[in-house]
């Protein structure tokens, strides 16, 4: 089973260029004066929300095939299959934007397709990821340990804030380091991620952390262990090789 999208009857396959896996994460974060979390939930119980952008090639005849899909069903459930062979629940995000390629005379046309990613509808043909020991990890509390393909290139990178620029938490009257949060965020970039583990890892931020509303600890052989919250969601690409690439905001309340 390849990519592609059904409607129950309907069943079109799909020549995949590329893809976005997008989680935007609603969680809000509330600290005390010195700087630890005292509440982080979802507002209003909204989880994070997960959505795919999907890039392909087409001929005349297919294109014009997905605009009839498209047309069909214009707001009820679908079903896409990924390049893992997950199938998911899901609904379309806007229009099918379509354009033709740099040689118009070919007959050839690149989709786009924004999918909103309700739900897993079945993992049969999933390709799970080996979860072999590795430089680097990561583990909420009470949850299962989740280890790296590898470790990241480059050291951590850090973002010092100063005192000066910090925001003053709720009750904070006085000018006063005591009454402002001490924050360090880091970044990690990331290329190269095999699609089995891409999914694994999307899956834990989404499902197991729920976005910020839980920290959790990475550990690297290099820089050792400690906890942190991925902050402002995720935002992965899959290009050549069908490879994932993205960054990771990372918060630690010090």
């Amino acid at each position: 089973m390849g990519v592609q999208i059904t409607d129950g009857t309907t069943t079109l396959p799909l020549r995949l260029t590329g893809q976005e896996h997008t989680v935007r994460d609603f969680a809000a974060l509330r600290v005390n004066r010195q700087g630890k979390v005292i509440s982080a939930a979802a507002p209003g119980g909204i989880a994070p929300r997960v959505e795919r952008t999907v890039s392909a090639e087409a001929t005349d005849a297919e294109r014009a095939a997905l605009a009839a899909f498209h047309a069909t069903n214009p707001g009820t459930a679908i079903r896409y299959t990924d390049t893992v062979g997950r199938e998911w629940n899901a609904r379309w995000l806007g229009p099918l934007e379509t354009r033709e390629t740099a040689y118009a005379a070919d007959g050839w046309h690149v989709l786009t397709l924004r999918l909103l990613l309700e739900g897993v509808y079945s993992d049969a043909g999933r390709t799970a990821w080996a979860n072999a020991a590795s430089a680097m990890s990561i583990q909420k509390t009470g949850a299962a340990l989740l280890y790296f393909p590898w470790g990241y290139d480059a050291p951590l990178g850090r973002e010092g804030i100063a005192t000066s620029h910090q925001q003053e938490t709720p009750g904070g009257l006085a000018v006063d380091a005591a009454r402002y949060t001490a924050r360090e965020d880091r970044t990690l970039n990331f290329t190269g991620w095999p699609d089995s583990f891409a999914t694994e890892f999307f899956d834990y931020f989404t499902n197991t952390m729920q976005g910020a509303v839980y920290p959790a600890t990475l550990t690297h052989s290099r820089d050792g262990a400690a906890a942190y919250r991925i902050i402002e969601g995720l935002r992965f690409t899959q290009g050549a090789g069908r490879r994932w690439s993205g960054s990771l905001k990372l918060r630690r309340e010090v």
